[in-house]
């Protein structure tokens, strides 16, 4: 892979990772902001020709999203052959159905925006949803970084595995099936409101001393510390929580520990302050990303 990287401002560190990976150059691009709030990209580096790869992650602030649409939209204009978008979080990526009546998928509007700024093929780490695919028409994939996330974890057929709701089940499956264990439990959720999680009543497998409780994200941690809860409440002492994407709001990280996890494991997609480090163990994503472009 000799296709030159540009980053986004939140994704900086991750593109030289990736870069010193594939052994390829980072291209160089100027972002910043007017009095007014709105941003201004501009790319410094002779793309003309070349396929070349725009990297960003896309959580809130809203911000994060304009610098990668701005990002790709420059790099085509300025003479790009190719641009892969590669977005190790994807914002959004959660508005993947409609709920209630009224609402809209967030998800296909973001995708139609990213093939019009000029995005030739899409990559995206562990998305929230499963088929990425069916949501753009450019050429999209996934890549999965659980067997990175699961890499430091003592396997044993008394180990359990936990999907915290039905929308981890598939996760928790692979999980178990990475692992070598045959032991997996899927909780069942409602949200009362907002950020607002209760389990539902359901079978705990007794006797277990272990458990790894698995997602795709960890946001206010709600959903997480039912979890634990749940599974000590069931004698298990030793609970790790593995997850790709750490959002970590609203101290997350320090609710899941104080609820009782050993360890919580999350990847580099989005960055985490030093505080937050103390409290986690973190995994690259640069060489699978390397592996698909």
């Amino acid at each position: 892979m000799r296709n030159m990287i540009f980053s986004t401002p939140i994704s900086t560190q991750l593109a030289k990772k990736i870069a010193s990976a594939a052994g390829t150059t980072s291209g160089h691009a100027e972002f910043r902001s007017f009095a007014d709030g709105e941003r201004y990209v501009r790319v410094l580096s002779n793309v003309r020709g070349r396929s070349v790869v725009a990297l960003g992650s896309t959580p809130p602030p809203a911000e994060n999203w304009i610098d990668l649409l701005f990002l790709i939209r420059a790099l085509k204009e300025n003479g790009a052959r190719r641009v892969t978008a590669v977005l190790p979080y994807l914002g959004y990526g959660r508005g993947d159905h409609v709920e209630k009546k009224g609402e809209m998928i967030a998800l296909r509007l973001v995708a139609n925006l990213l093939e019009s700024a000029g995005a030739s093929r899409v990559i995206v780490v562990d998305p929230h949803a499963a088929e990425i695919s069916r949501f753009f028409r450019v050429p999209a994939s996934a890549v999965s970084i659980l067997d990175g996330l699961l890499s430091k974890i003592e396997a044993g057929a008394d180990l359990l595995t936990v999907a915290p709701d039905r929308g981890a089940a598939e996760r928790a499956g692979r999980a178990a099936r990475i692992l070598g264990t045959n032991q997996v439990v899927v909780f069942k959720k409602i949200r009362p409101r907002p950020n607002v999680v209760r389990l539902l009543p359901g079978k705990v497998i007794r006797g277990t001393k272990s458990a790894i409780i698995v997602d795709d994200m960890i946001d206010t941690g709600g959903t997480v510390v039912a979890a634990i809860r749940r599974l000590r409440a069931s004698g298990v002492r030793n609970i790790t929580v593995a997850a790709t994407h750490g959002i970590l709001s609203r101290d997350a990280a320090k609710k899941i520990r104080l609820a009782g996890a050993a360890s919580v494991i999350v990847s580099d997609t989005l960055p985490v302050t030093e505080s937050q480090k103390r409290l986690l163990k973190i995994v690259g994503t640069a060489e699978a990303i390397v592996r698909v472009l």
